[in-house]
C-alpha cells in the first residue's frame, strides 16, 4: 500500500516511501556540513520545514572543525584515534566553549529567526546524559590494543525527561554533546554515538546523519559507488573495510539504533542543498538507508 493509499504523508525516511503522518526524527548535524553559513541556513530551513509538517525534530550537533579551528587559535594540536578526537582537560574546555557556547546558540538563533522555537541544551542539563570513560579497542595488525582517548565518554544512561518536556511544549531541542560523567566530571561524547542513543531512548521513528559525503560508498573516492540501502547486519559487516575513519561511529551507532527499534537510519550529504528535505520526499537518490533485518528487502 502506498503512502497516498493509507493516508500517510510523503514526508518520510523510509526507503519504500511509507511513513506515519507524524514522527520523531533525530538529526545529527555536524562536521563539514556546518562550515558554510549558506548551507547551514538551508539545513535549518529543512528542520523548520519538518516541524511545520507535523514531525518532531530533535537535533544533536557536533562541530569538530570549529573545535579544531579554535584549538589551532589557542596553539593546541588536535589528535584523532579511530575517527574520534582525543580529549584532555584543555581540549574539553575548548570543546565545551565552542560546542555549547557558540555552535549550539547559532543553531538556536537560526531556528528562532525562521519562526519556530528552539532551546539549546547540552547533555549536562538536567543530568540528561550520563557517561563514563570510553574504553576504545583498535586492531593493529594481528593484535588488539586499548587506546586512551582522555575525557571522551560513552553513554550509559539517558534521562529523556527534559527532551520530552521540550517536545510537549512544541520546542525543537538542540543538544550539544558535552555530558556529565559518572565521576561528576564532564565528558565529550561523540555526537554520532550520542544521536543514536537519544534516538533509541525517545523511541524515534528515524535517525538522520548529515555529513559531507553522499552516503556509504563501496569506494571512498567514488561518489557513484554509493550504497543505496543496507540491512543493519550488512552495514555492521562493512566496518573496518568499506566503512573507515569518521564514518565508523556513524555506522556503529546506526546499527545499534536500528537494533534498538529505530525504524530507519539515513546517512546523507548535508552540504547538498535541501538534502534533508529531499530525503523526506521519498527521493531515493539521497544517501544510504540502514534498516532492520525484520523489515524485509528494501529497494
Amino acid at each position: 500500500m502506498s503512502a497516498e493509499d493509507n493516508g500517510a504523508s510523503n514526508n518520510t525516511l523510509h526507503p519504500d516511501g511509507t511513513a506515519p503522518e507524524t514522527g520523531r526524527i533525530v538529526i545529527k548535524y555536524g562536521g563539514n556540513a556546518m562550515q558554510d553559513q549558506a548551507v547551514k541556513r538551508l539545513v535549518v530551513e529543512d528542520i523548520v520545514y519538518m516541524k511545520k509538517t507535523g514531525l518532531e525534530p530533535v537535533v544533536v550537533h557536533g562541530g569538530g572543525p570549529a573545535v579544531s579551528e579554535q584549538m589551532e587559535k589557542e596553539g593546541v594540536e588536535p589528535e584523532f584515534v579511530h575517527g574520534q578526537r582525543k580529549t584532555d582537560e584543555e581540549t574539553l574546555e575548548i570543546a565545551e566553549k565552542v560546542l555549547s557556547g557558540k555552535v549550539n546558540k547559532e543553531l538556536v538563533r537560526l531556528v528562532n529567526e525562521m519562526g519556530e522555537k528552539a532551546v539549546g541544551i547540552s547533555g549536562k542539563d538536567g543530568r540528561m546524559i550520563r557517561a563514563h570513560k570510553l574504553e576504545k579497542e583498535i586492531e593493529s595488525g594481528d593484535t588488539v590494543k586499548m587506546v586512551d582517548l582522555g575525557r571522551v565518554g560513552e553513554v550509559y544512561e539517558v534521562d529523556t525527561t527534559l527532551i520530552e518536556s521540550l517536545l510537549d511544549e512544541d520546542f525543537i531541542p538542540i543538544i550539544s554533546p558535552i555530558c556529565t560523567g559518572e565521576d561528576d566530571n564532564d565528558f565529550n561524547v561523540n555526537a554520532d554515538m550520542l544521536a543514536g542513543e537519544v534516538a533509541s531512548n525517545i523511541d524515534a521513528d528515524s535517525l538522520v546523519y548529515l555529513t559531507n559525503v553522499n552516503g556509504i560508498r563501496e569506494r571512498e573516492d567514488d561518489p557513484d559507488s554509493r550504497i543505496k540501502s543496507l540491512q543493519a547486519e550488512e552495514a555492521a559487516s562493512l566496518i573496518g573495510t568499506v566503512v573507515q575513519g569518521g564514518m565508523i561511529p556513524k555506522v556503529e551507532s546506526a546499527v545499534k539504533a536500528v537494533n534498538a527499534g529505530v525504524d530507519t537510519v539515513r546517512i546523507i550529504d548535508g552540504t547538498a542543498a535541501h538534502s534533508l528535505k529531499k530525503s523526506f520526499e521519498g527521493n531515493r537518490d539521497v544517501g544510504t538507508v540502514i534498516y532492520s533485518t525484520d523489515e524485509g528487502e528494501r529497494a
